[in-house]
């Protein structure tokens, strides 16, 4: 494959193709994951002029722009295109990469039609699928992890506490009002930015611990569980494992709590025995 001469080919189609093509985003793709991929798949080309037809559609319809590479996990889409494949497809053997690429795409556009949290949220989790892992296996683990949560808990003693760093995505941001999305996703508010919010899945520290979903949107609490009746003694003793002496809190119904302070950037994230 002569790569500039199928990029040149690819980009001449592209304006008859798609009312809303963008050259810049285009330029700015093959000049980014394009080209790594390309160097890493080191000969082996199989799959690529695939996977360019898919960032080209991506262009074309508007799920890649010029944002995308700064920001390669706002959506399921621009995640695969700019870092799952680029990762994996060179460990993919040949004749299974049509596959992934297929199968990939298809569930991102099915996502780009759903709330934007779960669309977020199963990109941020693209990180953990591995080369020749199950697609649909690591989806339901993930969708269950996401939505169903644990058993109801008993918020016995002693209390881990886990510390998270929300401005590793925004530097500015502030944690103000906590509430749950879904039995194991905690959406946090900025408290003096309006629109701006981090959200955090929660899950037992023995199956890898929580998983920080980085800048989204507020993610609802249509799917939010009754608050638990966790009683001031469990709040307390939350806050002694954070090392905090004044906090705001979310309880999930798993044994989780997330905890905020005036004080702080940071968040925490405290789980129960049992």
């Amino acid at each position: 494959m002569h790569l500039a001469a199928t990029l040149r080919q690819l980009e001449a189609d592209a304006p008859r193709l798609y009312s809303r093509w963008s050259e810049s985003a285009w330029r700015a793709a093959c000049q980014g994951p394009a080209l790594a991929l390309f160097e890493k798949l080191d000969g082996d080309l199989t799959g690529f002029d695939s996977y360019l037809a898919l960032l080209r559609e991506a262009v074309g319809l508007q799920y890649v722009s010029t944002k995308s590479e700064a920001n390669p996990d706002e959506s399921f889409l621009t995640a695969i295109l700019f870092g799952t494949l680029p990762r994996l497809l060179p460990d993919t053997p040949p004749k299974s990469r049509a596959a992934l690429l297929a199968d990939l795409w298809n569930v991102g556009e099915k996502l780009a039609s759903r709330p934007v949290w779960l669309n977020r949220y199963l990109a941020i989790r693209l990180r953990e699928l591995t080369p020749g892992a199950s697609l649909a296996a690591f989806l339901e683990r993930a969708l269950e992890e996401g939505l169903s949560g644990d058993t109801k808990s008993f918020w016995k003693p002693p209390f881990a506490a886990v510390p998270l760093d929300p401005s590793r995505f925004d530097n500015a941001f502030l944690p103000g009002e906590l509430h749950l999305a879904t039995p194991t996703i905690a959406c946090v508010h900025d408290r003096r930015r309006a629109g701006r919010h981090t959200a955090v899945l929660l899950r037992k520290c023995v199956k890898g611990g929580p998983i920080e979903l980085g800048a989204t949107p507020c993610l609802g609490r249509d799917d939010a569980p009754p608050d638990p009746a966790t009683g001031d003694a469990v709040l307390q003793a939350a806050a002694r494992a954070a090392g905090l002496a004044e906090w705001s809190a979310v309880a999930a119904p798993g044994g989780f709590l997330v905890l905020a302070t005036k004080l702080s950037q940071r968040l925490w994230f405290v789980e129960a025995s049992r």
